[in-house]
């Protein structure tokens, strides 16, 4: 959480104070019903490869062979021309290139329906003024990576174009249409200029080991991008893999289905306009440098990371010693959005055109806001049609990034980015794959909605692990950590990591888990909502903060619990817990005592089984506990310290034995959410959860407006004292039990 400054703090907090007293006792806001729009979570893109793309065979019978010497090259065979140092092809066949041309180009200026297969089979191609492969006009130009060959293109430093109107090419291999590379020899591009393999229209690759080094782009498509296999190295300064089209929501779109990718960029590694979609390959992503090269967060409020839903008036806030995160590894910031957001497209792009053979599987399209920018190189040119490149205050150093959606079924990813890892400006679903995630900012970020459906993802450092403005987990294996935030529903827009999100509280906001495993370790709050939280099912694992302004549980409606496990650790001055009307009961101890990290906390029923154990990986003061196991008027036994010979890897155990415990008290569940302390006394939850629930201050308006809530004041969690009894989360209070002390 973050705060905007104890001025705006002591502003809100007065006008809260002043609605309250005028509306007298409010009644709780009505949460039940989720305001969350459906979002469509089907694959949204299928591409065609057509035979053109798919064929790499070829014969020295009936085509055309050009072997290359110096600055000149003999022809033998038809529709080639040699003119100094200047091979031209013009009409659509076959052409086998081989040798070394040391200052000149390929160009192809062929019929607009034409086919040309290029065949690189041993060549060396350079170009001191220009791009040494440069098809002006092709139907389709299809280059083939001979087996066994080697081929090397490097282009020039500068430019020199017949006209100061001019800006084509801009590429060491330049396409002004369809483009598509297959075969299975190698390909080692040098983009000095601008960008190293670029396509006006579509860029395919099929197969094929290909290395490119670039001052720009490494490969772009304008149109789209579309891998299905290969062996592909990227070091660009700016994007590896990008499709900038912003004029035509059907374009503007990136598919792998396979390959094995190196990626090294000094911007995003894969953007695409509009949509990003991975369902195989392997990646191994550096973007911008890297997390460590992220740009620090500002903290407000002296850097304890507070906030509302966090931060505490009077006093010290709440805030104590080891909850200073302002040394917490942090993201760069991202370029700003402008407009409205690209839509996902919602026609189907026709077979073979220049938007490349995708094909929605859905009609429905995503609601979503212009593709982020990002900062243009000094001598970025655009290309005619549609902008390039737009000057911003900062770089976009994200991993994966869709402007309208990004979707993930597959692949395996090491990624470690200066910003976000997986970004989308509308939203984002993962639906398979392996994600380990190193990051400035965010794990996973979606300006809409961010679904997980399944695959395993672990974020080894973020800033905030999982965000969106809604967030719902319904499978997978989930390991989040986080120097502030570990789920954050919010809404709003990722446009200003130096001020954090313009986000702002929002009762439609949420976080909803019906499956999967998640476990989280968040110097901030462990699952932060501006609206509600339902659980319906899977197992949600939170080790909190240890400092009293930020709680493991924050939400600024409700939490609903009907199934699943619940088990979220953390300091005790925030802390809240599920709803007292939840379907699915809830116990909360507050301990007299800061336990110490790894002290494990084992609930038993009345017959000495153990329900659950877990021991929390920080220093705890609360734990709240919820499972299809505790109910009304039965008697349970807490205990802590000791062992479970069922214990995970995440220090959790839904069975085995216990032993070796202390035990603390006895307590019989009165109602749905019941609230002691560890020496059996009945008790309530102190939290103004939910006032800003992860909100992000806006440094256009300096506003940071947040849910409702009251509390007591928070206990220090060095002297043990608990927090004194204050309203629950929206002025309720929660249910307590009848406890009884160990003897």
């Amino acid at each position: 959480m973050k705060l905007q400054g104890k001025a705006v703090l002591a502003g809100l907090l007065s006008a809260m104070l002043l609605l309250y007293t005028a509306a007298g006792c409010a009644q709780t806001q009505d949460t039940s019903s989720s305001a969350v729009s459906e979002v469509s979570t089907e694959k949204p893109l299928t591409v065609e490869y057509t035979e053109e793309d798919l064929d790499a065979a070829w014969s020295e019978s009936g085509s055309t062979s050009i072997t290359l010497s110096g600055n000149t090259a003999t022809v033998t065979g038809s529709s080639a021309t040699v003119k100094d140092s200047t091979v031209t092809i013009s009409a659509a066949g076959t052409y086998v290139l081989s040798g070394t041309l040391t200052d000149g180009q390929i160009e192809v200026s062929a019929g607009k329906e034409d086919l040309v297969r290029l065949v690189l089979n041993g060549v060396t191609l350079s170009n001191s003024t220009s791009a040494p492969i440069d098809s002006s006009q092709a139907g389709k130009t299809v280059i083939i990576l001979a087996e066994g060959s080697k081929n090397t293109v490097t282009d020039a430093t500068e430019y020199k174009y017949e006209s100061a109107d001019d800006d084509e090419p801009d590429a060491a291999i330049f396409s002004k249409d369809d483009l598509t590379i297959n075969g299975t020899g190698s390909l080692t591009v040098t983009g000095n200029y601008k960008n190293g393999i670029g396509s006006k229209d579509t860029l395919k690759i099929v197969s094929g080991t290909i290395s490119v080094t670039a001052a720009n782009d490494g490969i772009r498509g304008r149109d789209a991008v579309a891998v299905k296999d290969g062996t592909i190295t990227v070091d660009a300064k700016g994007d590896a893999v990008r499709s900038n089209n912003d004029e035509d929501t059907a374009k503007g779109w990136v598919a792998i289905e396979g390959g094995a990718f190196q990626m090294t960029s000094g911007q995003d590694a894969f953007q695409a306009e509009t949509i990003l979609q991975v369902t195989g390959g392997t990646f191994d992503i550096t973007a911008g440098g890297g997390s460590a090269n992220a740009a620090a967060h500002q903290e407000q409020f002296g850097g304890q990371g507070g906030g509302f839903g966090g931060g505490r008036p009077g006093g010290n806030g709440g805030f104590q010693p080891g909850g200073d995160r302002s040394s917490a590894s942090s993201g760069t910031a991202s370029g700003a959005a402008s407009g409205t957001q690209a839509e996902r497209p919602n026609v189907i792009p026709p077979a073979e055109s220049s938007a490349g053979t995708a094909t929605k599987n859905v009609a429905a399209s995503v609601s979503s806001n212009t593709a982020e920018s990002q900062t243009a190189q000094p001598d970025q040119s655009g290309s005619s049609g549609t902008a390039e490149s737009t000057e911003e205050d900062s770089t976009s150093t994200k991993a994966l990034k869709g402007g309208s959606e990004v979707y993930l079924s597959g692949g395996t990813f090491q990624i470690d980015s200066a910003d976000d890892a997986v970004h989308s400006n509308g939203t984002v679903i993962v639906a398979g794959g392996n994600l380990n995630i190193s990051t400035g900012d965010d794990g996973m970020h979606a300006d809409d909605a961010l679904v997980i459906q399944d695959g395993t993802i672990e974020i080894q450092k973020s800033y905030e692990g999982l965000e969106g403005a809604s967030v719902t987990i319904s499978g997978g294996t989930i390991h989040v950590t986080a120097s502030d935030d570990g789920i954050n529903a919010a809404g709003g827009s990722d446009d200003d990591t130096d001020s954090r999100d313009s986000f702002e509280a929002n009762s439609s906001n949420e976080i909803r888990f019906t499956g999967g495993t998640v476990v989280i370790d968040a110097s901030g709050d462990g699952v932060d909502s501006n609206g509600n939280v339902v659980q319906e099912g899977g197992t949600v694992l939170v080790n909190g903060p240890v400092n009293s302004g930020n709680g493991a549980l924050d939400f600024g409606g409700t939490y609903q619990i009907s199934g699943g496990i619940l088990v979220a650790a953390g300091s005790s001055g925030m802390a809240q817990a599920p709803d007292e009307d939840s379907q699915q009961n809830s116990l909360t101890v507050i301990f007299t005592e800061t336990q110490a990290a790894g002290t494990a906390v084992n609930i038993a029923d009345a017959a000495g089984s153990s329900i659950l154990t877990f021991a929390p990986t920080k220093q705890f003061q609360t734990i709240v506990v919820s499972a299809p196991g505790l109910k009304q008027g039965s008697s349970y036994t807490v205990s802590t310290g000791g062992e479970n010979s069922g214990m995970n890897e995440d220090g959790y155990a839904a069975s085995g034995t216990y032993s070796g415990g202390t035990q603390l008290t006895k307590v019989t569940l009165s109602g749905a959410s019941t609230v002691i302390s560890s020496t059996g006394e009945e008790t309530t939850l102190g939290g103004m959860g939910g006032m800003g629930g992860g909100g992000r201050p806006n440094r256009n308006d300096g506003q940071n407006a947040g849910g409702s809530g009251n509390g007591g004041t928070p206990p220090d969690l060095g002297s043990g004292a608990p927090a004194d009894a204050g309203g629950g989360p929206n002025g309720r209070t929660q249910q307590s039990g009848s406890a009884s002390s160990a003897s």
